[in-house]
């Protein structure tokens, strides 16, 4: 493996040779910061590397820079201050190592995700699962390099490891810079190169207590420091200001969004839908982006300023900003909460799909949001397909109308040897009477309304599919408002 040789190696000249005084190129000499994406393979020999040495199972603040026998970054990349990735690029152009050089390359996809309770083995497989099937389906199969701070910034700089009190930025400026992270452009260079936003979503559901950091919003400061304990909900990554901030830009730019999750979450996802869905989706709606925490105040001029510049010329440009970038974030999130449940359904039999809790809470997730279109097609089809007006959903007992002639045990003989279904509680019911809580969507008035379809025999209207065909929007506003709230409707109502 060149990659995990050109690991060893840096492992190695650590434990015999003397730090770095200063990082061995200056920043115009260095990788652009969107040429430092890694490849899977740069990522397996990293899960390698401390399957080997220890602490594949540290969360990610451990492994920068924590203490203990297990190499950190920080300590890995103490000969040449760069980045882990720059020094393994480093590593493998000195030693003739081409494959390992050919795993640093332009980025693609950006990891957006918290260090906060994220694993390093968790992590490394979140991104396999979200990457390997998209390589898959490039044509030729494209390999995809991945921007991951913890490998593409150099760690040493940030943690200011090579500052001096006496070099300051005035005193002596070329000098203070030399000795810090090129913030100013790191980030800027990374989304402008990426086409595609890895956002780590796990855990979808999971409680855990937040650590002890200040906000992000000078504003909600303010009003007083985050409570303790605050036990917060769902991903870690949506409470971070840097993750929101990250996401945000790339969504802003036009990049896709991939949710990826822990192999945990991924294994039981089927099932977290199913039972969680409204759980996932009020998670969503709680964003709120002046709640996000920061773990460095001094990272709040950087990320303020990138976030009012969303609000040129307000007064308010702050509020302002953090409501664009909260408003942004949950619509990408909600709209791939229901794709996944879109998905879900369709992965069904479709005897399963009709009785699947996830129709209502899709339907009703999409009609809070205004889009009764979606809702109603999710209703009436479970996986989004049309269906006359005139076919019951699917697993529906047609109740209405009955057949004429009575099958034997079907309730009490009518006239004309119809029969009269029996409800739940075994009264009796007419044969035009609806079952309750359903809506009336297998009749429409023998006249219809301009608008409501196309002109059929006598006058009436012939309804028209879910798949685009006009009706009368406060008419379908109405049934699917009754459906999915299951209201029992006057059986002589219209």
């Amino acid at each position: 493996e060149p990659c995990l040789l050109a690991l060893e190696t840096l492992r190695t000249e650590v434990r015999t040779s003397s730090p770095a005084a200063l990082p061995i190129k200056p920043h115009d000499l260095r990788l652009p910061s969107g040429d430092r994406g890694v490849s899977l393979a740069f990522l397996a020999a990293i899960g390698l590397f401390y399957e080997r040495h220890g602490g594949v199972s540290l969360a990610m603040g451990d492994i920068c820079k924590g203490e203990g026998e297990h190499v950190t970054v920080c300590a890995l990349t103490l000969s040449t201050g760069l980045s882990l990735a720059e020094s393994v690029a480093h590593v493998a152009e000195r030693d003739g190592l081409l494959l390992a050089r050919g795993a640093v390359s332009r980025a693609r996809g950006f990891f957006s995700y918290s260090w906060t309770g994220t694993a390093l083995v968790d992590m490394l497989a979140a991104i396999e699962d979200v990457v390997r099937p998209l390589e898959a389906l490039s044509v030729g199969g494209g390999e995809r390099h991945v921007w991951v701070d913890m490998f593409c910034a150099s760690q040493n700089l940030l943690a200011g490891v090579y500052r001096t009190p006496s070099i300051t930025k005035e005193s002596e400026p070329a000098g203070y810079l030399a000795r810090k992270e090129d913030t100013d452009r790191i980030f800027d260079d990374a989304l402008e190169a990426v086409s595609e936003v890895y956002f780590y979503c796990s855990p979808l559901v999971g409680e855990w207590e937040a650590p002890p950091h200040p906000f992000l919003s000078p504003q909600r400061a303010a009003r007083g420091a985050p409570p303790q304990p605050w036990v917060r909900r769902g991903a870690a990554a949506i409470t971070r200001a840097w993750c929101l901030f990250e996401l945000s830009t790339a969504l802003g730019k036009g990049c896709k969004l991939h949710v990826a999750l822990s192999r945990e979450d991924r294994k039981t996802f089927g099932d977290i839908l199913a039972a969680g869905f409204e759980q996932i989706a009020n998670i969503v709606a709680a964003i709120d982006a002046r709640d996000a925490q920061i773990s460095k105040v001094e990272d709040r001029g950087y990320i303020l300023g990138r976030i009012e510049s969303l609000a040129p010329g307000s007064t308010e440009a702050e509020a302002e900003g953090l409501s664009q970038v909260t408003a942004r974030v949950s619509e990408a999130l909600r709209g791939w909460l229901v794709a996944s449940a879109r998905e879900e359904l369709g992965r069904l039999a479709p005897a399963e799909r009709a009785t699947s809790v996830l129709i209502n809470s899709c339907g009703r997730l999409l009609y809070v949001q205004g889009d009764l279109p979606g809702a109603e097609a999710v209703s009436r089809g479970g996986g989004g397909e049309a269906r006359s007006a005139r076919r019951p959903a699917p697993g529906h007992t047609r109740l209405d109308p009955q057949p004429r002639q009575a099958a034997e045990g079907q309730g009490r003989p009518e006239r004309r040897g119809g029969a009269a279904p029996r409800g739940g509680a075994g009264e009796a019911r007419r044969v035009w009477r609806p079952a309750p809580g359903h809506a009336r969507l297998d009749r429409v008035p023998r006249h219809g309304a301009k608008g409501q379809g196309r002109p059929g025999r006598r006058g009436g209207a012939v309804p028209r599919g879910a798949g685009g065909a006009a009706r009368d929007a406060r008419r379908a506003a109405t049934l699917l408002r009754e459906a999915l709230e299951a209201r029992p409707r006057d059986a002589r109502r219209p």
